[in-house]
């Protein structure tokens, strides 16, 4: 296991087994969706597993849908946050395919995934405290404003008191503008999340050390 702190301070751990690919299962799982009123729908996930054997004898069931076999030599890595015990599958690296896929998923705004969730905490934070009062200025403060500030044009014209109406103007487009910018930083977090997983699982599979670690 390798301590690491990313770049915007989160604390994780990083294990793997590197060794010979025991056994590969692959199954469809299929969901129904649905009532008899408004329709069934389905969804169709495709699931595997298969054991990795070190040279140390330990073994590992790993629960992955990627293309092994029997045999082959691979690396699996997965990670996790400080103080956490599971965590997501990272890296899978097939020496005898010659190929390293990043395995490691994150949908949505990210809450499914412990990683993102740490690394991202405080934008998710900041997302909870603006999502509900966002929703009910854009819904009611909106239309509040509009009508009051039609009505003072109507009743006062250019002349008429507009403080109140700027302040609850500047609150609303405020708290608007702040949970859009939130929403749009998601993509943009996981991406780099992502990236740098990958350079740091990359350059754990190229040390000879810590795959000796892991065997």
């Amino acid at each position: 296991m390798v301590d690491i702190t990313l770049s915007r301070g989160t604390k994780i751990w990083i294990k793997g087994i590197h060794g010979t690919v025991a056994g590969n299962q692959k199954w469809s799982e299929t969901h129904v969706y649905g009532s008899a009123r408004r329709g069934v729908s389905s969804s169709s996930v495709e699931r595997g597993e298969f054991w990795v054997i070190a040279e140390s004898g330990r073994e590992t069931e790993i629960t992955l849908d990627v293309p092994v076999r029997a045999g082959q030599e691979v690396t699996v890595l997965w990670g996790g946050v400080e103080g956490q015990d599971t965590g997501p599958y990272l890296m899978v690296r097939n020496e005898a395919a010659g190929t390293t896929q990043m395995v490691m998923s994150i949908s949505g705004r990210g809450y499914g995934n412990p990683l993102f969730a740490a690394y991202a905490s405080r934008e998710l934070r900041m997302h909870n405290w603006f999502e509900i009062p966002s929703l009910i200025l854009g819904i009611c403060g909106v239309p509040y404003f509009l009508i009051t500030f039609i009505g003072n044009l109507m009743q006062h014209g250019t002349r008429g008191p507009w403080l109140s109406e700027l302040l609850w103007g500047f609150m609303i487009f405020f708290l608007i503008y702040k949970f859009y910018k939130l929403e749009r930083s998601f993509p943009r977090l996981q991406q780099e999340l992502k990236s740098e997983i990958s350079a740091i699982c990359t350059k754990l599979l190229d040390d000879p050390a810590f795959i000796k670690s892991i065997s």
